[in-house]
């Protein structure tokens, strides 16, 4: 499918973009997004056992299935928590979302008088998911890198692709 070539280009450096293929269907969501519990029960556990790309509103036990027919609703459901399944004739969105109810909150440390006030408290697919929920744009994206001599903690450096500086750039 020519949407699946055009996400492959557009979210390239996007780390947290994960893409399978089983049986014949291809699975696609923002790992920062969405509950992996909710894939496992709606979508994997089903595309293991037999082929549903047919019929596969009468195959899924999810509560929210939407067929996805343009482009731009395809990218709004994906930076909305959904995975996407790309069968062999249809795109289907399944709501996945995670549970991403904390808001960003100020930082309780360090108070600032000017500049942003948020502070990202989390863990890293956490933190990330936080930022990605606020900006929806296939044009944030991220290059993760591992920083410490000895406890290599992975960090993220985020950035927007059409304003920032390539060279800036790790």
């Amino acid at each position: 499918m020519q949407y699946l070539q055009l996400l492959y280009s557009d979210y390239k450096n996007v780390s947290d973009l994960i893409i399978k293929s089983i049986n014949g269907v291809t699975v696609v969501y923002l790992e920062s997004l969405v509950n992996q519990d909710k894939i496992d029960e709606y979508i994997l556990k089903h595309l293991v056992r037999k082929k549903i790309f047919f019929n596969i509103k009468n195959n899924l036990s999810a509560p929210k299935l939407e067929k996805i027919t343009d482009y731009n609703n395809l990218k709004l459901l994906l930076e909305s928590g959904y995975t996407l399944i790309f069968t062999k004739f249809n795109i289907y969105g399944v709501e996945t979302k995670g549970n991403l109810s904390r808001t960003i909150m100020p930082p309780q440390m360090e108070p600032t008088l000017y500049g942003p006030k948020d502070s990202l408290v989390e863990n890293y697919q956490i933190n990330l998911g936080l930022i990605k929920r606020r900006i929806k744009s296939n044009k944030l994206k991220n290059k993760d890198i591992f920083i410490g001599k000895y406890t290599k903690v992975l960090t993220s450096v985020l950035f927007i692709d059409d304003i920032t500086n390539k060279e800036l750039v790790i």
